[in-house]
Order: C-alpha cells, then sequence, then structure tokens
C-alpha cells in the first residue's frame, strides 16, 4: 500500500479545488471490462503536465454502472484538482478485482476502477494503446463480452 506523500503547497493541496480553465486538453480511451467497454477522459492541466480531471463512462445514461463509474470520476477530479498525487490514485485504482475479468491491450482488467486505473497510468507512463502491467497471457486471453451492464452492446 502507498504510503502518503508530502505535496508542495503550490499545488493547491488544503486549498480548495483548483478552477477549471475553460479550455483543458487530454485523451480518451476504451478500456475493455468484463462488464463492457469503460471510456476515461483523462484531461491534462493547462501546461499538459499533471492529470488535472477525469470522466469515466459505461453502459446508458441513467443506469447503476454508469452513475457509479461517473461518482468514481468526479472523485477522482477533486481529488487532482485539490493536489493529489496522479500516480498515487491510479495505482491505488489499479489491482481493485472484481468477479469479470477481461484483457485490454495486454494487461488484464479486472474492474471497472481498474480500467480507470489503468486508463491512467497508460497516460503517464505515456503508453496509450499499450500494456501497463503486461499480465494477460496471449494464449488464455478474455473474448470481450457480448453484452455490457446495461444490455447488447
Amino acid at each position: 500500500m502507498p504510503v502518503l506523500q508530502r505535496v508542495p503547497l503550490d499545488r493547491g493541496v488544503g486549498m480548495g479545488l483548483r478552477d477549471r480553465p475553460s479550455v483543458l486538453s487530454g485523451v480518451s480511451q476504451r478500456v475493455r471490462t468484463g462488464w463492457g467497454p469503460v471510456y476515461v477522459t483523462v484531461n491534462m492541466d493547462e501546461g499538459g503536465e499533471e492529470p488535472f480531471e477525469v470522466f469515466v463512462t459505461i453502459g446508458q445514461s441513467g443506469g447503476l454502472f454508469n452513475a457509479q463509474a461517473e461518482a468514481l470520476g468526479k472523485t477522482v477530479s477533486n481529488a487532482l484538482r485539490s493536489g493529489a498525487d496522479a500516480r498515487v490514485i491510479a495505482e491505488d485504482l489499479a489491482g481493485i478485482r472484481s468477479d469479470r475479468v477481461q484483457e485490454d491491450n495486454g494487461d488484464l482488467v479486472r474492474s471497472i476502477p481498474d480500467a480507470v486505473g489503468v486508463a491512467m497510468l497508460r497516460v503517464l507512463d505515456d503508453k496509450l494503446g499499450e500494456p501497463v502491467r503486461g499480465d494477460a497471457d496471449p494464449k488464455n486471453g478474455v473474448t470481450p463480452p457480448d453484452e455490457g451492464p446495461e444490455g447488447p452492446l
């Protein structure tokens, strides 16, 4: 488990949320999970140096899984805007397990939070579309599901 790290005060820790600029750039990724595809958008700060906010969607609008995914994205975004370390957040989410596992670009994705952690690590490590763990066995990969949590994809 990661140890809490001190963060420089200039990152805004303890000073509330940093204001959101009117324009941010980022990347959106589709991450396959055992619950269907999860779409994770990571927007970077104005300098393009650090993640500033994260959006997560899965399934249909208004569904249970999408509500939980949206809540996860808002919570991660608030932590980032408050100065939390993006890598610590990503590593905490990566590895959370559920009962459904799916291969995505060489990584075994074990849950929706794991998908968010993997997507964030791919951004942080500049490995978009590549594995960050490489724990999927190509001979024994898991085939994509025909249905997501809200019905047929």
